[in-house]
């Protein structure tokens, strides 16, 4: 006779609940995963390897580096012969596990929104961030917007470049130094006469001007500043020249800045001149760069979030001070001197370098603008 309130104990083949119980891993099947896990793995890094061997990088390929801890595949790895992707089971971690996707890359990712939104008219909003990719790209390439599409496709650029600095070099980038770059790179579109209209090709550059180093009038000072950008290893130096009336030599100086953007070294080689001319009782001067964007930050208002406000903000206390100066822009054309020793700075020891005496690296082009030399360039009208 059986106890009706007994009931066997579950069998070991089932969990209580009546669920079958999991299987133990094969530990034969499992190394073999490994094998070929460690197989593709080194496949994938004798292709880099070669790669890189030939000076390449994985951001050159626009590779989506990716940390995994589950074993995996080369599909999974996006491996596709030497042109490669890396992926994290498509989910972009920065993001707090959305999905990666190329709009996500160039327009929806919570900080690459937030510069977008600072160019678009609120009214378009809707519209801009709920269009797919192709009709996306298609309409605002074709847009009639003045100059709308040059921004635009800078700002896809400059947005791609914004995630790879971030996924490969762990650089965590602000939406005012993304809109900083873009205004930069405005700039020099619009210095080189390619924006203006709504055509993405160049403008007929239909006017040839004549350049010069126009030398400053009585006692007046003329410093001549510029700075200098390597992109292939990201140093920055900064470089100027003091003259007078008669384009001699007075002071020279010379910095190597360690790494950068090219706006810090603009902005950096401003504040060594207007330094300089303090110390030295240099009460009347004349400034000049060929870095528009520089002087648009210096007398405008700008956002105290902006990576540049701390510097901008010193250069207008100088400039603040109980003395004439006065900022211009001039073309590359006239600024020869400045940037030859903006180049020549890479290459001197951290610090300051004063130069009291002409450098021999300029000493040939400060003559040649002492006697008025001149040098054309083509401008759109």
């Amino acid at each position: 006779m059986t106890n009706p309130h007994y009931s066997s104990p579950p069998s070991k083949a089932t969990e209580p609940g009546g669920r079958p119980n999991p299987k133990p891993p094969d530990p034969s099947k499992q190394k073999q995963k490994d094998s070929e896990y460690f197989e593709q793995l080194n496949q994938i890094r004798i292709s880099q390897k070669i790669w890189t061997e030939s000076g390449g990088t994985l951001s050159d390929l626009g590779a989506t580096q990716v940390y995994t801890n589950r074993l995996c595949g080369l599909t999974d790895l996006g491996y596709h012969g030497p042109k490669f992707t890396w992926k994290r089971n498509g989910v972009m971690e920065r993001c707090h596990n959305v999905e990666e996707s190329e709009l996500h890359a160039t327009r929806d990712c919570y900080i690459i929104k937030q510069g977008w939104m600072k160019l678009l008219d609120p009214n378009n909003h809707d519209d801009f961030f709920s269009l797919g990719l192709e009709d996306w790209i298609s309409k605002n390439l074709s847009g009639k917007e003045k100059n709308w599409n040059s921004k635009f496709a800078l700002m896809c650029w400059l947005n791609w470049k914004h995630r790879n600095e971030q996924v490969f070099n762990n650089k965590q980038g602000s939406v005012a130094s993304l809109m900083c770059k873009l205004e930069y790179h405005l700039s020099i579109l619009k210095e080189s006469g390619l924006l203006n209209g709504s055509s993405i090709g160049p403008n007929h550059l239909d006017k040839e001007i004549w350049i010069h180093w126009s030398p400053p009038k009585g006692s007046c000072v003329k410093v001549n500043v510029d700075g200098s950008h390597w992109s292939h290893s990201g140093q920055i130096a900064c470089g100027g020249v003091f003259r007078d009336a008669y384009g001699n030599w007075i002071l020279g100086f010379a910095k190597n800045l360690g790494k950068g953007n090219s706006l810090m070294a603009e902005l950096k080689g401003i504040w060594i001149g207007l330094s300089l001319a303090w110390e030295h009782n240099l009460r009347n001067l004349i400034i000049e760069t060929d870095s528009l964007l520089a002087l648009k930050l210096i007398q405008e208002n700008v956002d105290k979030a902006h990576t540049m406000s701390p510097l901008i903000s010193s250069i207008r206390t100088m400039l603040s001070r109980e003395w004439y100066v006065s900022l211009n822009h001039t073309y590359r054309e006239g600024n020869r001197v400045a940037d030859i020793l903006a180049n020549y700075a890479h290459n001197v020891p951290f610090g300051e370098c004063v130069l009291d005496k002409i450098s021999d690296v300029c000493s040939s082009v400060l003559y040649d603008d002492a006697r008025g030399l001149c040098l054309n360039r083509r401008v759109a009208t």
